[in-house]
């Protein structure tokens, strides 16, 4: 309690040293009522999450490969991360918060990504859940709310070919705001109003460079097992495709980390408009097609994203963007290692590398 010495604290629940941590937080609902939870993450992806507002912790029925996103209206909110009592993985579920110890939940899809869909973040705002996700790596909105014993589910417009993410939001609160870019528009803000069912352009960073020469299209590669690869490509629109154009090749391929258009100075100033071309690899491994699109390359599946890479290496040459001589990759991190094997399995496709 504030105030007081922290030896006067209780301990509520206590987590193993091989875990990756024990987390205390808030749920809060859109009346207001707030419930005390803690997460015990035992890996990177796997977690157990308990409510703290009884005499003893209570575990709440979730599989160990989810995400809780909030409170709405006295349902709980998540994301499945796998499939779970018939209910399909990538799913956002609700059910009563008077049934998070239920064995057997009366649990509700409000939303199925199909192969090609993501979800990459839930927002809770008094009158909707507005769920920020992708289709084919586009940005999109979508709103859920409750209407008696319904639900319903509408699309808020707006730029397409982006990404988006919300920038502010509360259970308390009708207004939300989000943020919209991609690789040729920088970061704009806009305000969700009329309980969050339009939006308005508040304001934009300013541009760093003249983007009016560029045009970002997308392709799609086959990977070895006939997996098809989408992947960006920023160019001059006036740029001839004839295999000699200097292109720097940029993924990751991890974590479910998605690679989703994003505006760069760097890229504009320092590359496009010194007549570079930018191309950005949506490899599996990453979360662009939800968690199932990870999942493909954990542990000894991992050729299945060098094999992404080197598809889309295939595909830049056969469409005569660039060529070998012509075309450098780069990646950090995770990232940095797909570059170090990209160097060992395939040096014949590149001229240059650069290892982060």
């Amino acid at each position: 309690t504030r105030g007081t010495a922290l030896a006067s604290a209780t301990e509520i629940m206590r987590g193993q040293a091989t875990d990756v941590g024990l987390f205390g937080g808030v749920l809060q609902d859109t009346d207001g009522t707030r419930i005390p939870i803690a997460v015990r993450a035992t890996t990177f992806f796997e977690s157990t999450n308990f409510r703290l507002d009884g005499a003893q912790p209570q575990q709440i029925n979730l599989p160990a490969k989810s995400s809780i996103a909030g409170v709405y209206q006295g349902y709980l909110i998540a994301t499945l991360q796998e499939a779970w009592r018939g209910h399909p993985q990538g799913a956002l579920i609700a059910y009563p918060l008077s049934e998070t110890g239920s064995e057997n939940p009366n649990v509700t899809v409000l939303f199925a990504p199909n192969p090609r869909q993501s979800i990459e973040g839930v927002s809770i705002t008094h009158d909707a859940i507005i769920v920020a996700g992708y289709e084919n790596v586009r940005g999109r909105l979508l709103r859920i709310a409750r209407n008696g014993n319904s639900w319903a589910t509408t699309n808020i417009a707006l730029p397409e070919n982006g990404s988006v993410a919300m920038a502010g939001s509360s259970p308390t609160e009708s207004q939300a705001f989000a943020v919209f870019e991609d690789y040729l528009t920088p970061d704009t803000l806009y305000a969700l109003d009329q309980r969050a069912t339009r939006a308005r352009s508040l304001r934009s960073l300013p541009a760093q460079f003249d983007s009016s020469p560029y045009i970002s299209e997308q392709f799609e590669a086959v990977s070895a097992d006939g997996t098809r690869v989408p992947y960006f490509v920023l160019h001059r629109r006036d740029m001839p495709f004839n295999g000699q154009n200097p292109t720097l090749l940029h993924a990751y391929g991890g974590f479910q980390v998605s690679n989703t258009p994003a505006y760069s100075p760097n890229v504009g100033k320092l590359w496009l408009d010194r007549g570079g071309v930018y191309v950005m690899a949506n490899i599996r491994g990453g979360g662009e097609f939800g968690p199932a699109w990870h999942q493909a390359g954990l542990r000894t599946h991992r050729q299945v994203i060098y094999d992404d890479f080197y598809a889309v290496e295939r595909d830049l040459v056969e469409r005569r963007i660039t060529s070998p001589r012509r075309l450098g990759i780069m990646g950090g991190s995770n990232g940095g290692l797909l570059m170090g094997v990209m160097l060992n399995q395939h040096p014949e496709m590149i001229n240059a590398a650069v290892v982060q």
